[in-house]
């Protein structure tokens, strides 16, 4: 899920920074060759996930290794989901934001989010491109595509700083960087499927990281609440749902002293989720449509 923030995205947990920066950029065609297919209407039902034959914990790491484990064991995946996202002041209306992500072994990889807010934000690795579309400029980019799931998933996070979802987990070999002092803090009901509730403090260093390039409260403000629950099946090790609940109150003394306090509070369940589906050829592929702007970044020099 992606939400906006000043003039970039950050994505909630999915597509996050798409900086369509136009500085550098002009519109012309790339020397690269692009296979083209119309965008694939696959649809998916109900909750088919393998079970994990794993003996009972109640350590948070060792649960969190094996979320880990169960995407990067599979070959294929799919997942549908809804979030209900509040972003600004504690006055501000939340709206909503459905996202399907899928990806197939080696490296294909398909990312779309839709909200009123900002319209269609999509990344598609069909394989041999990597492309990146941000619906309210009606603009996209191009690029070669890694040679591995994983590596796609980390330029994903790199470029565009996602927070807690599956493709974070599929960049990530151990626990994502997002997460600190984790803790059980119970076992609830998600979609009738037993999931033990993780709550982890997110990490001020990785927030610092990301800042400048997803647009966060920096200067003039102070974290104050940085909290990410996460729900864990309880049989196959995946994500449920996901909750984050931050907040920066304004610093006295400066510019921003007489401002409110700016939220993030994101709430993501997934409903359809699907292990080891079959995928038509064009599953993975991004078409422009007829009139989109195609940027093309200059050469660093």
């Amino acid at each position: 899920m992606t939400v906006t923030w000043r003039q970039t995205t950050l994505a909630y947990p999915l597509l996050a920074v798409l900086l369509f920066s136009m500085a550098g950029c002009h519109r012309s065609k790339p020397d690269l060759t692009v296979t083209a297919a119309p965008d694939a209407k696959i649809s998916f039902s109900g909750y088919q996930m393998p079970a994990q034959n794993y003996p009972p914990t109640s350590d948070p790491s060792i649960i969190l290794d094996r979320v880990s484990a169960a995407y990067h064991k599979l070959n294929g995946f799919q997942s549908q989901s809804s979030a209900k996202i509040q972003l600004g002041t504690a006055s501000g209306v939340p709206y909503y934001q459905t996202t399907v992500f899928r990806f197939q072994l080696p490296n294909r990889v398909y990312l779309k989010s839709n909200d009123p807010q900002q319209g269609e934000i999509l990344i598609a690795c069909d394989g041999n491109t990597i492309a990146y579309y941000y619906g309210a400029h009606d603009s996209y980019m191009r690029e070669v595509a890694p040679k591995t799931l994983e590596e796609v998933c980390a330029k994903i996070t790199h470029d565009a700083p996602q927070l807690l979802d599956p493709i974070v987990f599929l960049a990530n070999a151990n626990i994502p960087m997002e997460i600190t002092h984790p803790i059980l803090a119970g076992i609830t009901q998600v979609n009738g499927r037993k999931a033990l509730i993780i709550r982890s403090d997110i990490s001020t260093s990785w927030l610092q990281s990301i800042s400048k390039a997803a647009g966060l409260p920096n200067k003039g403000y102070r974290l104050m609440k940085a909290v990410v629950t996460a729900y864990v099946d309880q049989q196959t090790y995946c994500l449920l749902r996901v909750k984050h609940d931050l907040e920066w109150a304004p610093v006295s003394g400066t510019h921003t002293a007489q401002a409110r306090s700016i939220i993030l509070k994101a709430d993501e369940t997934f409903s359809t989720v699907v292990a080891n589906p079959s995928f038509p050829p064009d599953a993975f592929r991004y078409v422009p449509k007829p009139g989109t702007h195609e940027l093309i970044q200059e050469p660093q020099s």
